[in-house]
């Protein structure tokens, strides 16, 4: 970690608060803004959510469903995303299965455990072993994330997650590119879809005024945002005048 000071609050012109953290933005072609001198390491936990979604397969096969926009995001678990996703889901036999591993309907991360056992039913993985990082899930987001940042797979690290999956430690630069090739939508059609997904559904990615759902109402079709565990937030700026290929950030 290499933090500085990136935000100070002034009583009388004196410090009073100051946050210290990292800001990294890439353009598609180069980082076009580091605040630290090197580039850190840090667990990437619920930014990957689009990613491991990609990595599931259910936009290439046709079987994505109407509450897999749940999976995409970290929900809020209020009253009226609980009730919607009961109702989605109250006949998907694999509930009981999340509910295993004390995983309930309104744990932020219920709907991409459930997605991810909706996925090995389908494509004869075993389930009862989805939280294993040798599992075949992990592999398919371990080729996700290497053909997007055109390194091997193996140059990859993780770490268990607090939901129990693992999850990969990156650089500030390679989680930046990923949201940049993500809000660029031109490079794969699923990450349009995606993409687009995430633009129309603003609520179900955090929820009520939680940081990315916020930024992409206030910001309507020009960015996607996603907010990481323990204050990881990344934004996908969409294609424009002054960035062609669209810029990811991530602080």
């Amino acid at each position: 970690m290499n933090p500085k000071p990136i935000y100070q609050l002034l009583r009388n012109g004196f410090p009073e608060i100051i946050i210290s953290g990292e800001i990294t933005a890439f353009d598609g072609s180069k980082t076009v803004f580091q605040s630290a001198e090197v580039d850190s390491r840090y667990p990437a936990r619920s930014l990957l959510k689009p990613f491991q979604y990609l990595a599931m397969g259910h936009l290439e096969r046709k079987t994505s469903e109407d509450w897999h926009v749940a999976a995409l995001g970290s929900i809020s678990a209020n009253a009226e995303q609980v009730k919607q996703l009961e109702h989605w889901t109250s006949h998907n036999p694999l509930v009981d299965l999340t509910k295993r591993i004390h995983l309930p309907v309104a744990h932020a991360c219920f709907p991409k455990h459930l997605a991810i056992a909706q996925t090995c039913h389908s494509r004869g993985w075993p389930v009862e072993t989805y939280l294993s990082q040798n599992h075949p899930f992990h592999q398919s987001v371990l080729k996700v994330l290497s053909r997007i940042l055109g390194e091997q797979e193996e140059s990859l690290e993780f770490v268990v997650d607090g939901c129990k999956l693992p999850s990969p430690v990156l650089r500030m630069e390679q989680m930046a590119r990923l949201f940049q090739v993500l809000a660029q939508g031109t490079k794969d059609p699923q990450l349009q879809t995606i993409r687009d997904m995430m633009l129309g559904n603003p609520d179900w990615i955090g929820g009520p005024e939680r940081v990315d759902s916020e930024l992409m109402k206030k910001n309507p079709n020009h960015l996607i945002a996603k907010e990481g565990a323990d204050g990881l937030l990344a934004v996908g700026v969409l294609p424009n005048a002054a960035y062609p290929q669209g810029v990811g950030l991530v602080v």
